[in-house]
């Protein structure tokens, strides 16, 4: 299998919410584009035209820097691609400046993150 990464891509916001689906098949169809717009950065995985993987990240435009929406499709899962597309916006928000990257997970979640770096810490959360 052959995997192009693409900083800031085009994608659709149907491709996108075909793989929000796949990761949760209970996903609601929205728009996925609009909220791109405020993001620092994002990367796609393809393999051709298929859409494999996505990850994002946002800021606040000093020293710290949020990964979010870390996907990959469950037929592509531990191959990683969801390790690449985060060493990407890590080196990507590095080299602008951050020096903090938090990500929210789930618990079966802590050794992918712990592997890349990140440190398990409490963090607050309000759902709203």
């Amino acid at each position: 299998m052959r995997v192009d990464f693409i900083m800031n891509g085009r994608v659709s916001s149907n491709e996108l919410n075909a793989l929000w689906h796949n990761a949760w098949p209970d996903h609601v169809d929205r728009d996925l584009i609009g909220p791109l717009k405020s993001c620092e950065s994002y990367v796609l995985a393809r393999e051709g035209a298929k859409l494999l993987g996505f990850a994002k990240v946002i800021t606040d435009g000093d020293l710290h820097a949020v990964l979010l929406d870390v996907i990959t499709h469950t037929s592509a899962r531990r191959q990683g691609i969801g390790r690449r597309m985060v060493e990407m916006l890590v080196g990507d928000v590095k080299a602008k400046g951050c020096s903090n990257m938090h990500v929210d997970f789930e618990p079966h979640n802590s050794d992918f993150y712990e592997a890349l770096g990140f440190s398990n810490t409490a963090a607050g959360l309000l759902r709203i």
